[in-house]
Formats: structure tokens, C-alpha cells, sequence
């Protein structure tokens, strides 16, 4: 997905954070949407430390570590969530938390780098609404089960 250019106005450069969402089935069928808000994420690795020796008892190895990314949120507006709701549950024979799909998300801000974060393996496990009154556009999040993530093709966790 492209990035936004900057706008310019008065020989000033503005431009503003973006989240473009690229998903793929399992199966291999694209869906895009830009009508998203928020994402936020977290993977970790658990490393041991052990072959202690000497007179400090130091540590002088460490394991490869256990990988774990944990659930994401995606926030967005009500109606590009229900329609991607409805997209996974065509694909899912009327369940939109059993299809897998991969998450592409690009952050662009024209002034700084453009970086890309994917979430593989994702599964919608759950989703929540909070409505008050107001002018503000009704939103949605939704909880995914995420199996690794990869930034800009790298990863937390080792590759064998």
C-alpha cells in the first residue's frame, strides 16, 4: 500500500501518523481496509541463563528462548470492522473467528520511515464495542490471537 505524501502548506510540510491494513486468508484471498485506528501488540522471548563457573558463579550460556506473542487489538471504525467481520465469516462458513489470516499492518508518516508490521497466524478471538452519545464515529476493537509477528521482515525469534 502506498504511503500519504506530505501536505505542504505555506511551504510548511505536514502529515500525520496512518494505518493501512493489508489481510490474507489461508486460503490466499486479499482484503485491505484503511478504516482502522489503533493497533497495539507485544511479542517477548524467554531466555534461561545456565553453565555457571568460575569463582563468581556467573552465567556463561543462555538458551534460544521461548517465543511468545501475545494477543493484539485492532481498533476501527464500526463499519470497515463489520464488513471485515463478515469477509472472515464467508470464509469461515458463518464464523468469522475460525478463518486464519495474516494482518499486514503500514505505519506511515511521510516525514519519518515507513515500517511494516505483520502479524501472522491471526484469529479474531474477540470483539468490543463501547457507543456514547456524541459526534464522534462509532468504533470497534477486536482481540487476536497471534502466532508470531515480523517487523520490516525480521523477527523476535531465531529462524532455523
Amino acid at each position: 500500500m502506498p504511503a500519504l505524501a506530505p501536505i505542504s502548506i505555506q511551504g510548511a510540510s505536514y502529515s500525520w501518523g496512518h494505518i493501512a491494513l493489508a489481510m490474507q486468508t489461508a486460503t490466499g484471498i486479499p482484503y485491505e481496509s484503511r478504516g482502522y485506528t489503533d493497533l497495539s501488540w507485544g511479542e517477548s522471548l524467554d531466555v534461561e541463563k545456565g553453565g555457571v563457573m568460575g569463582g563468581n558463579r556467573a552465567p556463561t550460556k543462555r538458551s534460544m528462548g521461548e517465543y511468545t506473542a501475545d494477543d493484539a487489538t485492532l481498533s476501527g471504525y464500526q463499519a470497515d470492522v463489520e464488513a471485515f467481520l463478515k469477509f472472515l465469516a464467508s470464509q469461515g462458513g458463518g464464523s468469522y473467528g475460525g478463518p486464519e489470516f495474516a494482518c499486514t499492518a503500514v505505519f506511515a508518516n511521510p516525514l519519518e520511515l515507513v515500517s511494516t508490521l505483520t502479524l501472522h497466524r491471526c484469529r479474531v478471538i474477540g470483539v468490543s464495542s463501547a457507543y456514547s452519545g456524541g459526534n464522534a464515529l462509532l468504533k470497534q476493537d477486536l482481540t487476536l490471537s497471534v502466532m508470531s509477528i515480523s517487523r520490516d521482515g525480521n523477527t523476535l525469534h531465531a529462524r532455523f
